[in-house]
This record gives C-alpha cells, sequence and structure tokens, in this order.
C-alpha cells in the first residue's frame, strides 16, 4: 500500500512538473501579432504602391541600402547632447497620385515605443500622450519655429481618409514603472497629405529605454526631405552648404544626410541674389555619398573681390535637378601698408 501511495504521489508530481515546464514555455513563447516587414528590397513595381495605414506592417520593405523604405535612424533626443543611441527606425513611402506621405517607425528590438501611460520614475510622474508620436514638417527655405506644422499624430484616429494614424500590435504595459492603466506598441504607421516639394522634417515619438521614457526623434529633430514626383524619388538634399571667404578666393563647402540616386552636383555663382548665374564647375563633381550615408565636399572658387551668391545643385542620375541656396560671401580687398611711409617734421 505505501509503495502504492508513493508511486502515485511520483506519477502526481512528474505531471505537475510537466505542466509547469509547458506552462512555462507557453508564457516564454510570444507569438508574432502581425505579419513581420521583409527585411530585403523594395520591388521595382511597389514604388508607388501605397500602403494601409492598418496596424500591419508587411507591406514594408525594411533594407538599408536604398533599395527598401528606410529613411532615417531616429536616435535618443534627437541626437542633442551628443545622444547616439538608436532607438527606433524611420521609413517613407510616397504616393504621387494622392500627394500623400506614408510613413512607418518601429522601435529597436526590445525596445518598446509607448502609447500612452506615466512614467513613474520621474519626479513627479510624467504623462505621456498619444499625441506624442507626431510628424512635423516646415517649408525647406524656413528658418522660423512658427513655420512648423503637424502632418499627423496619435490622436489623429483612422477612418481610411488621410491624416491616418495606426499603433502597431498595441498592447497593455508590462513595465512595472509605466502604471497599469499604460499602454506600449511595437510602432506606428500614418499617412499624411504633403505636397512634392522641399522641407524640413521632424518625426518625433515616445520609448522605454534604459529603465524609463525617452523622446526618440530625427537627429536634430529636423532633417531634410525632397519629394520629387518626376521619378517617385523621396532623398535627402544637402544637410549644410557653407560659403568662406579667403584672400581672393571662396571655399564653397556642403555635406549631405544621404544620397538617393545622385550622380553629382554642379556649382553657380552670380554677383546678383536673382541672378543670372553662371556655372563654375568644369564637369559634374561626382557623388560620394549612398542611401545610407552622405558625404562631404569642398570647392575652391577664385571670383576676385566683391560681393557673390552662389548656388548648389544636385543632379540624379534621372536627369533630375534640385537647386540649394543661394547664400552670400563677401570677399575683401587686403589693406596694405604703403611701401614708403612719410614722417612729419619735427618742430
Amino acid at each position: 500500500m505505501k509503495k502504492s501511495i508513493r508511486v502515485l504521489a511520483a506519477l502526481i508530481l512528474a505531471v505537475m512538473l510537466m505542466v509547469s515546464t509547458y506552462s512555462f514555455a507557453v508564457l516564454a513563447y510570444v507569438p508574432a501579432a502581425y505579419p513581420q516587414p521583409a527585411y530585403d528590397n523594395r520591388p521595382p513595381d511597389l514604388n508607388d504602391t501605397p500602403p494601409v495605414i492598418d496596424g500591419d506592417p508587411g507591406e514594408w520593405y525594411l533594407a538599408e541600402d536604398g533599395s527598401g523604405d528606410f529613411f532615417a535612424d531616429m536616435i535618443r533626443a534627437g541626437g542633442q547632447g551628443d545622444q547616439t543611441d538608436v532607438e527606433s527606425k524611420l521609413y517613407l513611402r510616397y504616393d504621387c497620385s494622392t500627394n500623400t506621405l506614408f510613413a512607418l517607425v518601429l522601435g529597436e528590438p526590445n525596445v518598446p515605443v509607448l502609447v500612452e501611460g506615466t512614467d513613474e520614475t520621474k519626479s513627479p510622474p510624467e504623462y505621456i500622450g498619444r499625441d506624442n508620436a507626431h510628424i512635423k514638417v516646415r517649408p525647406y527655405d524656413s528658418s522660423s519655429p512658427s513655420d512648423w506644422f503637424k502632418l499627423v499624430d496619435g490622436d489623429s484616429g483612422n477612418d481610411g481618409t488621410p491624416p491616418d494614424f495606426e499603433w502597431i500590435y498595441e498592447r497593455d504595459s508590462i513595465i512595472d514603472d509605466f502604471d497599469d492603466d499604460g499602454r506600449i506598441a511595437d510602432g506606428w504607421e500614418a499617412s499624411a497629405p504633403l505636397a512634392e516639394g522641399s522641407w524640413d522634417l521632424n518625426v518625433h515619438t515616445q520609448v522605454w529605454h534604459g529603465g524609463e521614457s525617452q523622446t526618440s526623434a530625427v537627429k536634430g529633430r529636423n532633417i531634410d526631405l525632397v519629394i520629387t514626383c518626376d521619378e517617385t524619388a523621396i532623398a535627402l538634399p544637402s544637410a549644410s552648404f557653407t560659403a568662406q571667404a579667403g584672400a581672393g578666393s571662396v571655399t564653397l563647402a556642403w555635406e549631405t544626410g544621404t544620397e538617393l540616386d545622385n550622380a553629382g552636383f554642379n556649382l553657380y555663382r552670380a554677383m546678383l541674389k536673382d541672378g543670372p548665374y553662371t556655372q563654375i564647375n568644369d564637369a559634374l563633381i561626382a557623388a560620394q555619398g549612398d542611401a545610407v550615408s552622405g558625404a562631404g565636399y569642398s570647392f575652391l572658387d577664385a571670383p576676385d573681390y566683391g560681393t557673390f551668391y552662389y548656388q548648389l545643385e544636385d543632379v540624379d542620375y534621372y536627369g533630375t535637378s534640385t537647386l540649394h541656396g543661394p547664400v552670400k560671401v563677401t570677399v575683401a580687398r587686403p589693406l596694405r601698408r604703403p611701401l614708403y611711409r612719410p614722417r612729419l617734421p619735427e618742430f
């Protein structure tokens, strides 16, 4: 009898261990809640195909070599204070037939995107609302903070008509310091009307990283966006273009963020802001950057003395060009002492 009891107890214990192990395995396995995006290149026939804003990123292509939809890294605090942690990624597509911009933001692995809730690590606790996920633009030739306007945010809703917004795999928070009613997601996708042309772009979201909520935004919270529908191209133009006067010369320097299908550059000079402008380089200055990273360039011009205006032109492989500038510079004549300095008579 005692032996039977011992055998029964052993069987019960074995079953309990099996159930416990099975339960642990089930809890440890979290199946994908949506079709995963592709990490390879985007097929050419999808260049103009708009994604559906439905919280399913399966139709996006995440390749970062210029063949996918990748556009920019999103960095902690937008790179402020020398921050370099990439916490999320931005992907873009544009529909020229409807002049609509489509965006996808995905948190990096193990970096959840915050939907709404309270960060209890802050003092006082900090509430994060859905509108913290947003896209803003400003005309490229503007430097006024008041010219920024919001295209779409997490409160825009989703009715099938841009501006539209949808969270990707939104769910209850499992983060101890992000309150019990908090909501998190893997990212979000959005659409908004936007005319082709040149824009300053700011994309912003909140993530949980390093044990607290963090702002994740494009570098400097201001990157360049050029939309050209002739070739359905979205490219980053020059991030900077400067002119530095020397002794009878001008050093022109420019730096690019990325270069999508860029063949090279031309430079133009004029005496007046409105022109006429004359090309000063004999041959196209070959592009050195690519769709992932840009490059730095310089050119020495010898225009003599006076005030001059310069424009930079980037030219893509399809013949489409975009002008940047003008920038103004004055080359002053150097002050020279005469070889003979007369002396006043002494009295």
